[in-house]
């Protein structure tokens, strides 16, 4: 078999275990139309037809017209949707889980304000709760620093399966930040990007902004992981995606 027939099928099993299937737009995306065109044909009859999901597609339209709850000042680079949404499954009472980029050194006091902003609004999610239809969840905030990504077929499969809804051709800057990705087949252009930062005071109070949010966790009895939260800060990003996720569908795999 060849690599990139190896590639593809591991993909299809992926999808498999996530509990969906790999349709042949996707695949092509992800692994390029010399590719999928030339694999072997027992290999090409499991990929699906074009995968909809009316229900994701009515949640991204009304993602598209809340858009500017999410930004703040100019420090907004990328909004994408991830989540059940990205992967075609989407429920009706399901939220909308997104990746968020900023400028450098900003995450924490981006996330302050947002709350802020969205305070009396509920349209952003900030804790569990039973009813949490359309709610906006940012699972991750990420600096333009911490864009680089760990090496495996989950992270390749979120980062292709992302549906941009802000600054649409980010996503290939920000594939282009993750050249590993090639070693699993991906395909994906080569960028340049834009290495901006804030002033000191921005700076700082970003890290009081950190800190003020960790306190308030505390309080709240949300018992988070302190040791996470500043190994992540240290890289430039915000994960609020339970931290043995990724393991237990690569365990799966």
């Amino acid at each position: 078999m060849k690599v990139a027939e190896w590639n593809v099928l591991k993909m299809i099993v992926f999808r498999e275990n996530m509990g969906s299937v790999l349709d042949a737009p996707m695949a092509r995306r992800i692994f390029g139309k010399n590719v999928i065109r030339d694999l072997d044909p027992r290999i090409s009859q499991l990929l699906a037809p074009k995968l909809k999901n009316d229900t994701g597609e009515m949640k991204i339209d009304y993602l598209k017209e809340k858009l500017d709850r999410l930004m703040v000042f100019d420090w907004v680079k990328f909004v994408g949707v991830t989540g059940s949404i990205a992967a075609r499954t989407a429920r009706e009472e399901d939220d909308i889980d997104l990746i968020v980029v900023v400028k450098n050194n900003t995450a924490w006091f981006y996330r302050g304000l947002v709350l802020v902003k969205n305070l009396f609004s509920g349209l952003v999610r900030t804790a569990e709760g039973t009813n949490v239809k359309n709610r906006l969840c940012i699972n991750m905030i990420v600096e333009e620093r911490g864009l680089t990504f760990n090496d495996d077929i989950f992270t390749l499969h979120e980062l292709y399966y992302m549906i941009p809804v802000y600054r649409l051709k980010y996503k290939q800057l920000l594939l282009g930040r993750n050249p590993w990705v090639s070693g699993f087949g991906g395909v994906f252009e080569e960028k340049e990007w834009e290495k901006e930062g804030p002033s000191r005071l921005v700076k700082f109070l970003n890290k009081l902004a950190m800190y003020a949010q960790i306190v308030y966790m505390y309080l709240l009895f949300h018992k988070p992981n302190l040791k996470r939260i500043l190994d992540n800060y240290e890289e430039g990003k915000i994960m609020f995606y339970p931290g043995n996720f990724k393991d237990e569908k690569l365990e799966k795999f």
